[in-house]
């Protein structure tokens, strides 16, 4: 071992100065590099996981939302026949011709036909599903659930699944029959299309359970007419996924299928509650980021080249005059050697301006992870700092060890706003909200966006007048204030401020909010302070 360590100290005595000054920028610029892609791949997967999540929540929501359509249809169009059509038990034939008619000729359904209470055939001519098919009487012979109007079941013609939608018929409001529907997966027709066309081409799929769990249609028709099963070890594996990665585990799913990770969200409809669901393979989501990271490292890499040789070009330069200074004393030249030696004596200068060079390319490099950093500190909605910026922002304050206040700051009946109006118009009511406190900024105070529509206003080093103030003046000026489409609307806000230097903030913003929560049961649209008891 000394050997080795011997002969390593007596080649690396022998390596030249713009040789080891080449080794070291290369072995920086690695490290910096690797560093900063890491951390891009990192927070750039995590970004697209939540970016899909929410691209298949929509897409799942507008697909409830259009067979919540499909079912409002359909029982308007029922209950039109039935009122215009039916005046005694005769009458059934006519509702039952007009709704057949109708029905099919529109490629609503595939096959169509009605019973009375007692699950009697009105007319069982002329329907092939009806043949053959020991399902039908079984389904015929459904108790009737009034709490859900719209019931779904699956029966089989040979091996060929199909899907029908029992609706009940009423007159008067009283339940004189029922009326099937038949959706046929080989044959084209209105439901059908809008639970199977989609343009995903990584892999994603969506499929639909009843009310009871059951498929009723899959991309894959085996799948149909049997029950979803849950894993337990799938679900505690990803319970833990969701915790590392603190997303909200209500929103989605991770399913484990045959050996596949997916990202699965799911919808229920409002009026026949059928549960809409996709799954999208993660790998294929990610698979494109992945290409496009290699593709920048490539790049990277070439740049990276032609950094080095730049670098060698100047340690070149820059070993030049030790090289001089060492010939000067090799050939032992007397002569003028102390007046050369003085002019090259200057060489220490040069490899500080050396140093110098490659600090600031390894800066470069780092401002680039230092702005990556910074848009995680900031709410990509309002542009106010979010729940990380403003523990950083703690952090800062209580390093310093100033005394602040907090105000956490609540919309009132938020929720409905989103319920009535939809989440655009209340991501637009938030926006606005932001820019009303943004401008009522003063020197050295912060606000941020903790949560859906909850925000904490920090102000630092005034007192309690100066800060209630404040908060009235925020509460008076967003009820002031008339948003686009929603109209008028009210906060609450509760106060808390720190009574001792480096008081554990968790504990203030915990105060802050019990305040709120205090205006909320007060009536809303007021201010409360918080007092220690």
């Amino acid at each position: 071992m000394e050997y080795i360590m011997s002969y390593f100290l007596l080649k690396l005595k022998k390596i030249r100065i713009h040789s080891l000054i080449v080794i070291l920028s290369f072995i920086g610029i690695s490290i910096t590099l690797f560093g900063g892609f890491y951390a891009s791949y990192k927070i750039q997967k995590s970004e697209l996981l939540s970016n899909t999540i929410q691209n298949n929540m929509v897409y799942v929501s507008k697909v409830a939302s259009s067979i919540d359509y499909f079912n409002f249809f359909v029982t308007r169009q029922i209950s039109k026949s039935v009122n215009s059509l039916f005046k005694d038990q005769e009458g059934m034939y006519l509702v039952e011709n007009e709704l057949r008619s109708f029905f099919i000729n529109f490629n609503v359904f595939n096959g169509f036909f009605i019973t009375n209470n007692n699950g009697d055939l009105i007319n069982d001519k002329g329907n092939k599903y009806l043949l053959d098919n020991n399902n039908i009487q079984n389904i015929l012979t459904k108790p009737y659930d009034a709490d859900s109007d719209i019931d779904a079941y699956i029966i089989f013609t040979g091996d060929e699944p199909s899907l029908v939608l029992r609706y009940p018929l009423k007159f008067d409001s009283q339940l004189i029959g029922f009326a099937f529907g038949i959706i046929d997966f080989k044959t084209e027709s209105v439901l059908k299309n809008i639970i199977s066309d989609h343009y995903h081409t990584d892999g994603s799929y969506t499929f639909l359970l009843n009310n009871n769990d059951f498929v009723i249609y899959h991309p894959d028709r085996e799948k149909i007419g049997t029950k979803k099963i849950t894993n337990q070890a799938i679900e505690k594996n990803k319970l833990k996924i969701f915790l590392k990665n603190k997303i909200d585990f209500s929103k989605f799913i991770i399913i484990n299928n045959e050996g596949d990770n997916f990202l699965g969200s799911s919808v229920m409809t409002s009026e026949s509650k059928f549960k809409v669901v996709i799954y999208r393979p993660i790998e294929k989501t990610v698979k494109i980021m992945e290409e496009t990271i290699i593709k920048v490292l490539l790049n990277t890499f070439i740049i990276g080249v032609i950094v080095i040789l730049v670098i060698y070009f100047f340690a070149k330069l820059i070993s030049r005059p030790i090289n001089q200074l060492a010939e000067e004393v090799y050939f032992e030249n007397s002569q003028g050697l102390k007046s050369r030696i003085k002019c090259i004596n200057a060489w220490y200068f040069e490899s500080s301006r050396l140093k110098s060079a490659i600090l600031k390319g390894i800066d470069l490099v780092g401002s680039q992870i230092i702005a990556l950093e910074a848009e995680t500190v900031t709410d990509s909605l309002t542009g106010l700092y979010n729940r990380r910026g403003l523990n950083k922002l703690i952090l800062d304050l209580n390093s310093t060890k100033s005394i602040y206040s907090v105000l956490a700051i609540d919309i009132d009946y938020f929720k409905q706003v989103n319920d009535k109006f939809g989440h655009g118009v209340g991501d637009l009511v938030l926006i606005d909200l932001a820019k009303i406190m943004m401008s009522l900024l003063n020197e050295g105070e912060s606000i941020a966006r903790t949560g859906g529509e909850e925000f904490i206003y920090i102000i630092p080093k005034k007192d309690e007048h100066y800060v209630i103030n404040k908060a009235e003046l925020i509460r008076s000026k967003v009820a002031e204030y008339k948003f686009n489409t929603v109209g008028s609307i009210t906060v609450s806000i509760g106060i808390a401020t720190s009574l001792v230097v480096g008081e554990n903030k968790s504990d203030l913003i915990n105060n802050a909010d019990n305040a709120l929560y205090s205006a909320k049961r007060l009536g809303r649209n007021k201010t409360v302070v918080y007092f220690d008891e």
